[in-house]
């Protein structure tokens, strides 16, 4: 009875022994894979797909893809084809072998892209600006005594019809850096109680018919560039 006992105990140990170890080198392949590897290489990532529920698009810009550089793990990776994701805040690579993947946002530092159908070049950096709210992307539009960045999001307007859940709408926030730290500002009347509001600054503002918000970012642009002049004339 012994004997039986030993042979039935030796048979459940060696099956065991060979499904761990089966299920271990599953494992190790499946993490071998390209697209799923903990390689640190930019074209490693998640598959992504649209899932086309609401109506729009949920990219910076147009909905093209642009041919850009990224800054990912500290290498450079220039002539990518890229979109930004400002729903979900990723960045999306189209690779001719593995299709659409998303980045591995931890390990970005920074994009430029040039959208070709707006004749326009941003330029992102991966940060944490806003204390608490931890590290997101942010154009950064103007960079001197201050530094101008804008915030790109889209909220989600439901509305059911038609074969979408919503409408996808830009939200996006402005900010400015300076010596004293960042703000947030909408429109004419807080961007000037940032810099300093002064009969110039408005004047100018009159002059160039300038409109100072979220639609027009290169017309704020425009006025810290002359708010440049005016403070190293002075």
């Amino acid at each position: 009875m012994l004997k039986v006992w030993n042979v039935v105990v030796l048979f459940f140990a060696l099956h065991l022994t060979y499904f761990v170890s089966f299920s271990q080198t599953d494992f190790d392949n499946f993490l071998k894979h390209e697209l799923y590897s903990t390689s640190r290489s930019i074209v490693n990532g998640t598959p992504w797909t649209n899932s086309l529920l609401y109506r729009g698009h949920p990219f910076c810009g147009s909905n093209n893809w642009k041919t850009g550089d990224v800054i990912f793990n500290g290498e450079r990776y220039p002539d990518l084809e890229i979109n930004y994701n400002i729903v979900e805040d990723e960045l999306i690579l189209f690779d001719n072998k593995k299709g659409l993947v998303k980045l591995n946002k931890r390990l970005i530092e920074e994009f430029t892209y040039i959208d070709e159908s707006e004749s326009t070049t941003k330029s992102f950096i991966h940060k944490e600006l806003v204390l608490g709210d931890g590290k997101e992307f942010f154009e950064k539009v103007y960079s001197g005594t201050v530094t101008f960045y804008i915030k790109h999001k889209k909220w989600i307007k439901k509305n059911i019809g038609a074969g979408y859940m919503g409408t996808l709408y830009s939200n996006n926030k402005l900010y400015i850096v300076d010596a004293a730290g960042v703000h947030l500002f909408r429109k004419k009347g807080g961007l000037l109680d940032i810099l300093g509001s002064s009969k110039e600054l408005n004047k100018y503002i009159r002059k160039e018919n300038l409109k100072i918000n979220k639609k027009h970012p290169e017309d704020i642009v425009t006025l810290l560039m002359h708010f440049e002049n005016l403070s190293q004339a002075n």
